[in-house]
């Protein structure tokens, strides 16, 4: 694959392919374009196409952890590509429902459950193993293909269903999965050879135990900061049309600053790494908080085109910054060697906040008749969140310089002489 200085963008580009099918944009991104078709056969109500997603992401949440811990101890091939396709397969298999809510409960846990294959952790350990100095970069060249996913898959599905009903819908979600998300893994993606070329390499095998880092308060500072800032972006986010709407925003507008949002996280995911890897503290994530913060604040007060508009590119530029934190400052604060447990278990703290967000921005909304307090709690999350961040301390698993390092230097030499975490 090329120069192994230059190996980090190819495994970062990858895992921007892999996370274009990911979980989100073939399952989250597009299931209310199935919520019409399902509940019209099944007669269900919205409310029973939805309340499996609870426990199916209470599962998802305690799996994710788990997951890491496969990776780490046999490596992400091995573990990623059979829950790729597993994962491919279950997408496919809803074509089976009956409308039975046993069955459809018991199907949507095993799909969530198999989703976390297809979720951040596996990409972004990958990715960042080979990129230390540039790792923030790296990490939004892999998260960017969250939004390219957001843009490709609805209109995909979409025509999908329309011409072979939403089983056909489902069953051409999960062959786009596998069909681009193997070759990306197998062909591109792996961890960086145990005999080390480059000095930089040798950080993937430092790092503290999981048992080490969840004695310390910044793994729960971590945890806490991707819950609630998941929660509040996700939460405004996937309930942003109707809010528009209660405050007089045409539908056809309200229903673009959806992927306004989309435009802007793309950016903000690249001008954070610029940042991250260009000043090495974490306050760096609290500026990038504070946009969420006055993006929804634009998007609730705003009716005119220029305050929505507005509103929305800063909402995207801080919105997924989470996950980014949770990667970028696991990798710096815990190292690399136990990455993929100690970022599943963040990463689980992530998955349930999109679920308790989006279900406490509507149950507040249906209960007050209006989103206000819904803003509040989400700008209230948003803030403690960034007190948290600015509490942080300095890095303890600083970037190391580009430096070639002598073939013949065995592993444990490389090791022995390496400089110790700050």
């Amino acid at each position: 694959m090329g120069n192994r200085l230059q190996q980090w963008w190819v495994v970062a580009v990858a895992a921007a392919a892999g996370l274009s099918v990911g979980a989100g944009a073939v399952n989250s991104q597009v299931q209310s374009l199935f919520l019409g078709p399902v509940i019209q056969e099944f007669h269900w109500t919205r409310g029973q196409f939805f309340i499996v997603s609870i426990p199916a992401t209470m599962v998802g949440a305690m799996v994710m952890p788990l997951l890491g811990l496969a990776a780490d101890r046999w490596g992400i091939r091995k573990v990623h590509i059979p829950g790729i396709i597993a994962y491919g397969l279950m997408t496919m298999a809803l074509v089976f429902l009956t409308g039975s809510m046993t069955q459809y409960l018991i199907f949507m846990i095993i799909h969530s459950a198999f989703a976390m294959w297809q979720s951040p952790p596996l990409y972004a350990k990958a990715t960042a193993a080979w990129a230390d100095s540039r790792r923030g970069m790296a990490l939004a060249i892999c998260m960017v293909g969250n939004g390219v996913g957001n843009f490709i898959t609805p209109p995909i599905c979409a025509w999908l269903i329309s011409e072979y009903g939403w089983r056909g819908g489902r069953i051409g979600m999960g062959l786009l999965v596998i069909l681009v998300a193997v070759p990306a893994v197998y062909f591109f993606i792996q961890e960086p050879p145990k005999t080390k070329r480059r000095a930089e390499f040798i950080a993937a095998q430092e790092g503290m135990t999981v048992a080490q880092a969840i004695r310390t308060p910044t793994f729960w500072m971590l945890l806490v900061v991707t819950f609630l800032t998941g929660g509040a972006t996700v939460g405004i986010t996937a309930n942003l049309f109707p809010l528009l709407r209660d405050n007089g925003v045409a539908p056809w507008f309200a229903a673009g600053m959806l992927s306004t949002i989309a435009i802007g996280q793309t950016g903000g995911r690249f001008l954070f790494g610029w940042l991250l890897d260009k000043y090495q503290t974490p306050k760096v994530g609290a500026a990038m908080i504070l946009s969420v913060i006055a993006g929804i604040a634009l998007l609730y007060v705003s009716t005119g085109t220029v305050g929505l508009t507005a509103g929305a590119v800063l909402h995207g530029i801080g919105g997924g910054v989470e996950l980014e934190i949770a990667a970028y400052y696991g990798s710096r604060y815990f190292g690399m060697k136990y990455f993929g447990t100690i970022y599943g278990l963040i990463f689980g703290g992530y998955i349930v906040g999109l679920a308790v967000g989006q279900t406490t921005v509507g149950a507040l909304s249906d209960t007050t008749h209006s989103y206000f307090m819904s803003v509040l709690v989400a700008e209230g999350a948003a803030i403690f969140s960034i007190l948290l961040v600015l509490l942080l301390g300095p890095y303890k698993y600083k970037p190391r310089r580009e430096t070639a390092v002598d073939d013949s230097v065995s592993d444990a030499g490389a090791l022995a002489d390496s400089p110790k975490p700050a």
